[in-house]
């Protein structure tokens, strides 16, 4: 027989396809043809392969289905705890049919696990007949040793996904200064109060970070950024209004329109930089504003505003309370600023981690709590 050069396969059904130049000469493409093959210090496979010929492809889609010699190697360990819980499951149920319907086989698949089992002992577990199937001595005797093996596996892959699933370890959070004053340490602080078992490294930073680069599990911030190999996760919506004082537009002027900003002193955010985004029913409205002061802080924007200085787009959870009280006017209240939303940056690694994924939900909760319901002490 001519010898055919083939990819290795597994002993699981595969597809592939051929040139037929390939195959075994003879009269035509063959229907099927049984192989068998052995790589260096492997045992040897048995594949029985079905050729479906595609002259106009120049190839045949093989598509093999083979079994590995076991009795020419050593079975592997988890073909050898498969066919242990198989024969449980007839030892329980009585049956070969029973057991399969348990296990979600066919009763021929369990005879053939079970069969395995005792060539690999070298012992029969089971006395079969056509009325019953009762266990044998050596069966009887390994009943209660498997159960127990079986039940010590089981226990020990139960408490490993227990301990995966726990909610601990040490955080690096990096987060805006200003939010993290007026409510975050406080929101990360009660995360570790109700989660004892995890400790936290929080940097203040006003910039925008790759997590993945400066070592942190999360980065906190409203700044639009993108890095390969960092996960984007939205928390919540970062409201912000538009405001001066009393005394500064008593000088310039109430503007009435979004275009009317040109003509006005403005103080400007970094991450937004000089181009201010409205919304209209007429749909949304950029605007490039003059800016006489910029800074990376929310808190500085209001206290120029404060002062008379100019224009500012201020976060709610900061401008709030000047509104009420008089000191600064909100301005445009027809023109919504557009919606801008704080953020976590998280590294693909860190991202699937159990302590990371509960302390996001807590974030999402709480920072909403904070920043659009307004309750910072919730």
């Amino acid at each position: 027989m001519a010898n055919c050069k083939l990819p290795f396969l597994n002993s699981n059904l595969r597809r592939l396809s051929l040139p037929v130049a390939a195959m075994p000469p003879g009269t035509g493409i063959p229907s099927s043809v049984r192989l068998t093959f052995s790589r260096a210090g492997e045992k040897h496979h048995f594949f029985t392969f079905t050729f479906l010929e595609n002259r106009k492809m120049n190839c045949a889609t093989v598509y093999a289905e083979g079994r590995s010699a076991e009795r020419h190697g050593r079975p592997k360990t988890l073909d050898t705890l498969i066919n242990i819980r198989t024969f449980l499951a007839v030892a329980r149920s009585g049956s070969f049919s029973a057991a399969g319907r348990h296990l979600g086989v066919a009763p021929s698949v369990v005879t053939k696990r079970v069969s395995r089992l005792e060539d690999q002992m070298r012992v029969k577990l089971f006395i079969r007949s056509t009325r019953q199937i009762i266990l044998t001595e050596v069966g009887e005797r390994y009943l209660p040793r498997y159960q127990s093996l079986v039940k010590e596996i089981d226990d020990a892959i139960s408490g490993a996904a227990a301990v995966a699933q726990r909610i601990e370890g040490h955080l690096r959070i990096k987060a805006p200064t200003t939010v993290t004053i007026a409510f975050l340490a406080r929101i990360l602080s009660d995360f570790q109060q109700e989660n004892p078992n995890v400790t936290m490294d929080l940097a203040l930073v006003d910039r925008s970070v790759n997590p993945a680069e400066e070592g942190y599990d999360i980065a906190l911030g409203a700044l639009p950024a993108s890095y390969s190999n960092v996960i984007d996760e939205p928390l919540c919506p970062y409201p912000r209004k538009l405001c001066a004082a009393p005394d500064y537009l008593e000088n310039r002027g109430l503007p009435k329109h979004p275009r009317d900003l040109v003509d006005h002193i403005c103080l400007t955010f970094h991450a937004t930089g000089s181009t201010w985004s409205f919304l209209s029913p007429g749909g949304p409205i950029d605007v490039e504003v003059r800016s006489a002061f910029s800074a990376n802080d929310t808190q500085i924007l209001h206290d120029l505003a404060l002062r008379g200085r100019g224009v500012a787009m201020v976060a709610n959870y900061v401008a709030e309370e000047s509104i009420r009280s008089g000191k600064l006017i909100e301005l445009l209240p027809d023109f919504p600023v557009a919606e801008l939303w704080l953020k976590a940056l998280i590294p693909q690694t860190q991202a699937r981690k159990p302590t990371v994924r509960a302390l996001m939900e807590w974030l999402r909760i709480h920072m909403h709590t904070a920043l659009v319901i307004g309750d910072r002490a919730a």
